[in-house]
């Protein structure tokens, strides 16, 4: 069998054993000619804009193209083309793994392109849990995934040994392609301000700047960059301070909401955006990253409830995996709102919290819904006091 993930920003296929067959962030183009996909057409992004599309994994939709990409008429085509390129064995079934967010529309139209293509698809499976099945959690947790358009939070409820992928959270506009062009922003006004050179001025140099970024893709932490450009028998460079990248890709983030969150996995691919991982552990008390070498077995697993009597989607999967209850917790130092840092220490909370306040202590507190609970806060602890809630958290 081989899985295809549906995923604009790392558009894969592999077998049951783990062999990567294809992986290319997704983008067609007829720059150069012929159709072409992949890599080869995001090298052409910028300069030839009206010859390059890589909205068709993200609509999933007969949506019409704008601009030229014959054969294709519409993003179905795109899809449809794109498949046949990946060129995968005949005689091995295919199973997609999709997000919680595609609808059933969006799935039909996805399995109309597979059978027009000839594949054999089985079926579907959810891609939070191929991702977290055998992530030692013992309570409820969240998976966050990065396309090329938008970012994807998904809730997995546990019951017992059973984990069931539930409700799916898109925030459109925040995806790789945000966060990457709001670096390209930063850099340009770095060039202007220390060169009075433009980058963005030529599609040349866009590209250039684009390629260089692209480059860091992969290392988890944001750093100073040198960036070099040519244009006009010119060379031009600078260097850009990793905090002012830092600070774009947080900007990126307040549209996000994650107050509800104490648990968060995320997918390899969003891990290898540079600084994502850091930039969410400042809002989210615990943050990891998924084995990517489970896979595989997850995969496995979750293929365990096909069937050949009808394509079915998977959302919900046993697992043999035993975690043993956690016998220490960690105590929280700080508690954080809105991307601030506060300390327990301080009076406001003390006087609610410390034994040495027990006798002018208030009821007005409440950690995890009890009320006036005891002194010791533990990270991933939710703190409800004067109508707002903190996520507890410990800073080194």
């Amino acid at each position: 069998m081989i899985f295809i993930d549906i995923n604009d920003w790392e558009f894969s296929a592999r077998t049951e054993q783990g062999t990567v067959l294809y992986n290319a962030r997704a983008g067609a183009s007829t720059a150069q000619g012929p159709l072409v996909f992949g890599d080869a057409a995001n090298q052409c992004s910028r300069t030839h804009p009206q010859r390059f599309n890589n909205k068709y994994l993200y609509t999933l939709a007969a949506e019409p193209i704008a601009g030229d990409l014959k054969p294709a008429k519409n993003h179905a085509d795109l899809i449809y083309h794109h498949l046949l390129q990946l060129q995968l064995p005949a005689d091995k079934p295919i199973t997609f793994c999709v997000g919680g967010h595609l609808t059933l529309t969006h799935l039909g139209l996805l399995l109309g392109i597979a059978k027009e293509a000839k594949l054999d698809v089985k079926g579907f499976l959810d891609s939070a849990l191929a991702h977290s099945l055998s992530t030692p959690f013992t309570e409820n947790y969240h998976v966050l995934d990065l396309e090329l358009h938008r970012l994807v939070v998904s809730h997995v409820s546990i019951t017992n040994n059973e984990r069931t992928a539930g409700n799916t959270t898109t925030y459109d506009g925040m995806g790789a392609a945000a966060i990457i062009e709001g670096w390209m922003n930063v850099i340009a006004d770095e060039f202007v301000q220390k060169t009075r050179f433009d980058p963005l001025h030529t599609g040349a140099c866009e590209q250039q700047l684009l390629d260089q970024i692209n480059g860091w893709m992969g290392e988890q932490k944001l750093k100073d960059q040198h960036i070099s450009l040519s244009y006009a028998d010119a060379n031009r460079d600078i260097d850009v301070a990793a905090s002012l990248l830092s600070d774009k890709l947080q900007q990126r983030l307040t549209g996000c909401d994650f107050e509800s969150i104490s648990r968060l996995l995320l997918s390899p691919r969003a891990a290898r955006m540079p600084g994502l991982k850091d930039a969410l552990a400042k809002r989210i008390a615990q943050v990891m990253v998924a084995d990517e070498a489970s896979l595989p077995n997850n995969y496995h697993t979750l293929t365990q409830s096909l069937s050949d009597q009808g394509v079915r989607r998977i959302i919900t999967a046993k697992t043999d995996l035993e975690v043993a209850p956690a016998t220490t917790k960690q105590k929280a130092t700080h508690l954080l709102l809105h991307n601030q840092a506060h300390p327990l220490s301080a009076q406001r909370f003390a006087k609610h919290l410390d034994p040495q306040h027990s006798k002018t202590r208030s009821t007005d507190i409440a950690v995890n819904g009890v009320i006036a609970p005891g002194e010791t806060v533990y990270v991933g602890d939710r703190v409800l006091l004067q109508e707002l809630t903190y996520t507890a958290i410990t800073v080194l």
